[in-house]
This record gives C-alpha cells, sequence and structure tokens, in this order.
C-alpha cells in the first residue's frame, strides 16, 4: 500500500472491491417478528451514501479546515461521519459519549466547532438546555444534527432553537441537491487531500488534566496503516478478516478500525451495544478484536466463572488439558518437534475440551488485539492456551494508536511487543519511554506551551516509564507521574499490582495508595454479581448491599484474594490493607476516563478519608 492520504486509500477500496461488504449493523428497516436484522453496506455503497452526507455538509456552508464534531456511539454513522467529513475538507472533532455535559461544551468551545452530530433525545436535550444558559459557548456552532429523527420531538419545547436543527436523512437531501452543482466536487476533494492536511482534532481522555486537542493528519494515519498491513497482513489474508467494533471511535484505536476497513477490505461489523457484544459475537462469529485489557479481563473472568460451575470431573479433565497447553507452549521449537504425541494430545484439547470456551467470542476468533492499561501475563497466557492470540501492543492518542505491538510469530509474555517498523523508541535516563515517528501528532491545538513540554529535539516524551531488552521487546512499567517512592528506596509501579488485582474474580477494580511512603493500602471495587453469588451460595445473611461487604466471610475471602496477588510481588510491593467500596468506579462519577482508565489524583481526592482510615486502622 503506496498511498498518500486516507482519501485516496478510501477512493481506492470503492474502485477495487465497489461490491465486497464493508460494513455490518442491526437495522430497524430490516425485522423479522419486530426483531432487527443484519444489514450489510457494500463499499459502493457507502460510497454514495457518504457522498450525499458531505455535499449535505457543503450545502451547510462547510469549508475547508472548518471543525465539525461528533457526538455518537459506536455505530455505521460514526465511519459515514467521518470520511464526509473528509470529503468536504474540513476536520473531524470526536466527542466520546460518556464525558460529561461541560467537557462536552469545554470541547466545543475550545475546537470552535461548526456542525455537530448528536445520536439521540437524551443527549440533544442536554445540548439544548445547556445552550440556553450559556448562549456565549455556542457562539462558533451553527448547526447541530440529529440520527434519530423521533429527537426532532424536542424542538417543540425549544422553539428558538429549530432552525439550527437538522436530521441526518433531511441533510442527504440538502446533498442530493447541492450535488447537482457540481457532481465532481466530492471526489475532486477527496483528491486534492495532501499528506499532510489535518484530518482531525482528538482530545485526549485527559487522567491527569484538562482534555488536550491532538492534531492529526492524514499521514499520521496513513504510516499506522502501512504499518499494520506489513506485519498484520505478513502470513493473512487480511480481506478475509471479520471485526466486531465496540471500543468507542473516539478513541485513537476505536477509529483505526474503521480507517483500517478501507485499507484491508475486511467486513467491519458494529455491535448493537457493549453490553451485547457476547450476544452479537454467536451471530456474525468476527475473526478478530481490537479491544480494552479491560474487556479481555470480563472475558477471562466469565470463563472462569463457567469452569467453577463445572463437575468434578469436568474440571478434572480441564486442568489436565490445560496442563498440557502449559508444557507444549513452554517447550522451545525443537521439543515440540520432538514430542508429537504432546502435540497431538495439545491439538485434540483445542479441538474438543477447549473448543466451548472460544464459543463465547463466536468460535472463530483468531486475534484479540489491545492497547491500553497492562494485563496480567496469566491472563495473556490463559488464552493463549485455549488458541487464541492476544496481541498486545502499545500506543497513545498522540501516536496516533499502537507503535508497538506483539505479533503470533514474534511476540514475548509480558511485554507489549516491538516497536512497528516505522517507529524508533529510545529510553531516557530516568526511564521514560521517547519516540520518534510519523505517526507522531502535529501539535496540541491552541496548547503550544503543553506541546512544547513533550516534543524536544524530534523526540516525543510520551510520559510512560519502560525498558528495551536485547531483543527489542519493550515493558511499560507504568506512568511516570503514578511512580511510587517508598522510604526504602524502592519503586513501585502501582498499575502492574492493579492488573493482577484485577484478575481476580471477585474484584473488578482495585487502585492502589501508599501510605506516608510506608505501605501500599488499596480500594477494592467488586463484582457486584459474583459476590452475591457467592453470599447465596454460602448462605450468608444480609439486607443490603453494604452490609454484605462488610461481612467476615466475605472480608476472609478477599484477604485470600490479596495473598493470593502478594505472592505474585516482591515484598516491598506488597498490600498490607484493603477497603471496600459499595459503588464502582465510573466515567460518569469522574474516577474513569472514557477509555476506562483510572483518574489517579481525583480517586486520591476523592476518597482521602476513606484512605486516612485505613492508614490509621490496625496492622
Amino acid at each position: 500500500m503506496i498511498r498518500h492520504t486516507i482519501s485516496e486509500i478510501f477512493l481506492e477500496r470503492v474502485r477495487t472491491t465497489p461490491y465486497s461488504q464493508g460494513f455490518q449493523f442491526k437495522s430497524n428497516d430490516k425485522q423479522i417478528g419486530g426483531v432487527a436484522q443484519w444489514k450489510t453496506i457494500t463499499f459502493e455503497e457507502f460510497y454514495h451514501d457518504c457522498r450525499l452526507v458531505s455535499f449535505g455538509l457543503m450545502s451547510l456552508g462547510v469549508q475547508p479546515a472548518d471543525r465539525v464534531a461528533i457526538l455518537v456511539s459506536t455505530r455505521y454513522e460514526w465511519a459515514l461521519w467521518d470520511m464526509a467529513t473528509l470529503g468536504a475538507l474540513a476536520v473531524i472533532v470526536p466527542i466520546y459519549p460518556s464525558v460529561s455535559v461541560d467537557t462536552v461544551f469545554s470541547i466545543l468551545y475550545h475546537s470552535e466547532s461548526k456542525i455537530l452530530l448528536v445520536e439521540d433525545s437524551e443527549q440533544l436535550e442536554k445540548i439544548l438546555k445547556y445552550q440556553g444558559q450559556s448562549p456565549d459557548i455556542f457562539r462558533f456552532l451553527e448547526k447541530i444534527l440529529v440520527l434519530e429523527t423521533s429527537a426532532m420531538m424536542l424542538a417543540s419545547k425549544y422553539p428558538d432553537k429549530i432552525s439550527s436543527l437538522l436530521t441526518l436523512q433531511a441533510l442527504r437531501e440538502l446533498g442530493k441537491r447541492e450535488a447537482m452543482k457540481n457532481p465532481n466536487r466530492f471526489d475532486e476533494n477527496l483528491i486534492a487531500a495532501k499528506k499532510g492536511d489535518v484530518t482531525s482534532i482528538c482530545y485526549t481522555p485527559g487522567t491527569t488534566g484538562r482534555p488536550k486537542g491532538v492534531v492529526m493528519t492524514h499521514d499520521n494515519w496513513v504510516s499506522v496503516l502501512e504499518d499494520y498491513e506489513g506485519l498484520l497482513g505478513k502470513n493473512n489474508n487480511l480481506e478475509k478478516d471479520k471485526i466486531l467494533s465496540f471500543l468507542p471511535c473516539s478513541h485513537i484505536f476505536g477509529k483505526i478500525e474503521f480507517l483500517a476497513t478501507f485499507a484491508f477490505g475486511w467486513k467491519q461489523v458494529f455491535a448493537e451495544t457493549r453490553d451485547q457484544v457476547f450476544q452479537n459475537c454467536s451471530e456474525v462469529q468476527p475473526t478478530l478484536f481490537f479491544c480494552s485489557s479491560e474487556w479481555i479481563e470480563n472475558i477471562y473472568k466469565r470463563i472462569q466463572n463457567s469452569l467453577n460451575q463445572l463437575s468434578p470431573i469436568q474440571k478434572k479433565l480441564f486442568n489436565w488439558a490445560y496442563q498440557l497447553g502449559v508444557s507444549y507452549h513452554h517447550s522451545s521449537g525443537s521439543q515440540k518437534l520432538s514430542s508429537i504425541v504432546l502435540k497431538v494430545q495439545y491439538q485434540v484439547a483445542l479441538k474438543g475440551i477447549f473448543k466451548n470456551f472460544s464459543k463465547e467470542l463466536g468460535g472463530k476468533i483468531r486475534y484479540l488485539i489491545f492497547m491500553g492499561s497492562s494485563l496480567s501475563p496469566d491472563v495473556i497466557q490463559f488464552f493463549q492456551i485455549l488458541g487464541i492470540d492476544v496481541l498486545e501492543g502499545y500506543g497513545l492518542t498522540e501516536t496516533s494508536g499502537l507503535i508497538s505491538l506483539n505479533l503470533p510469530w514474534n511476540k514475548k509474555l509480558g511485554s507489549v511487543g516491538k516497536s512497528l517498523p516505522e517507529v524508533v523508541i529510545k529510553i531516557a535516563e530516568d526511564g521514560e519511554i521517547l519516540v520518534k515517528s510519523r505517526k507522531l501528532f502535529q501539535a496540541y491545538y491552541k496548547m503550544e506551551t503543553e506541546f512544547q513540554k513533550v516534543f524536544k529535539d524530534g523526540w516525543f516524551y510520551t510520559g510512560d516509564l519502560g525498558e528495551i531488552d536485547s531483543e527489542g521487546f519493550i515493558d511499560i512499567k507504568g506512568r511516570k507521574s503514578d511512580l511510587i517512592l517508598t522510604s526504602r528506596g524502592g519503586l513501585i509501579h502501582p498499575q502492574k499490582i492493579e492488573s493482577f488485582l484485577r484478575t481476580q474474580i471477585f474484584i473488578h477494580e482495585g487502585v492502589v495508595q501508599e501510605v506516608d511512603c510506608l505501605y501500599l493500602v488499596v480500594l477494592l471495587f467488586l463484582e457486584r454479581t459474583q459476590i452475591l453469588q457467592y453470599a447465596n451460595e454460602y448462605q450468608i445473611l444480609f439486607s443490603e448491599y453494604r452490609e454484605l461487604i462488610k461481612n467476615p466471610k466475605i472480608l476472609a475471602l478477599l484477604q485470600k484474594k490479596m495473598d493470593e496477588v502478594n505472592q505474585k510481588l516482591s515484598k516491598f510491593e506488597s498490600i498490607k490493607k484493603f477497603m471496600v467500596l459499595p459503588n464502582d468506579l465510573s466515567v460518569e462519577g469522574g474516577e474513569l476516563t472514557p477509555t476506562f482508565k483510572i483518574r489517579r489524583q481525583f480517586v486520591q481526592k476523592k476518597f482521602a478519608r476513606e484512605i486516612e482510615t485505613l492508614s490509621q486502622a490496625d496492622s
């Protein structure tokens, strides 16, 4: 693939495989017995739909370099809006649907977005209500488009806003009329795009401060896709792959999914909702997932829970098969060739005993590719033995996604793989990871001072700590700002400990905190369904959940889990005390970013009283 822009890649895909299936999603237009059915869109159909929407934007006066925002969950229309924006030579501004209303308006104002696409009546009402309270924030916003036409019923409540509202379908009709003026303008715009042109301003989730607008160009995305194709396409026919998408398209990794659809020609299937992913897996049988470590941990716990339901004989059989897998994967290449019996036995286990567990993901899954928070090596090994490759990588919004990746034929457990071919990574004296690459962002929008802090002499200072071994494999230690220094000089990376905590079936999340540089404590947030099931099984009486999590039997269970985690840690890293909190961490509550990363400073401040209580408790 030698292309200069995303626009070229898109047009080339439409030209070469116009009738291939590009996208699939559940549609209310196709129903059987009142139940929505899967609808498929070919690349040619996508092109024509995209062309109308793009002409519609032009009819509203959208000019080159204008900002066009989108506040929509992961769905077909997201990809449509993104490419239509490029067709108008405008810049897309993705906004996570899960962020607070204040954050939405902060981004709209900061980016000076001219057009906004929202999804439903709930989002629209928040916008209109806020617009009435703070009109200055909306001085740049000219039109609000709505995906779900039923949301337009709200217009009667805000009569002064009717002129600024439009449905996506109405935009298509405007596009039809606009196209008559210059039918070739859409294609001409796409062809005219230059590799250095800005395509998007992606605002970071903001773990430590306010979101920053990361400025991305065509060349950033093309560089990513070239490296992906060079690596993943090495031993794969990517056009036959089917990817089930549920990550936020506002996330850099989510956007790569649908851009790769044009580059590689695979089919992108949009999950109905995040909660329906497993149901959708059985329906569409995907071969590939771009996902988060948090989601992989959820699958792991689902399977562990299934194992707990097995009979003693079935458990014994599974454990026997699992140990076969451990022996097979831990043996060297020559040992594998010489031990034909071991190989045959393991293959039987894969096709028989382990096959039922892979059905959780549809039964045809080949790879789970993820970046983000660290994942326990035990979890990765577990999936590997079940016949599913979990390929861990590393990247940030500022690097256009992955810049390193473990590959099926070249990987190391516990690492994030080797750097992608075009990327140069080095480690600074203090352990910080530095990057040089075409994939690096161009600026923080209207935040030059912040940009200069992290971009020096051509190197991007990631803020992450890591090591590179003699073979080139990269080990991520954690965020530099999260590093804990003990009174004895020990360095602790809390993310490592938290990844071990999340593998425990009863623990949803744990947030590690230090007390006076002396020892570690952890705030625990439990898997509510699992702990309630345990209480029922062991007949633990309680009137409400808050009472249950203080029950001595539950605390004893959790202490046992803490002991298991501590066995994997050095003495100075071990957890001394814990406290169970009744409510989950959430994006809405401010404890998590839209990508489910912990806002550590926020949590520390919010739960300062609980942490103080732990520090004062008897040892």
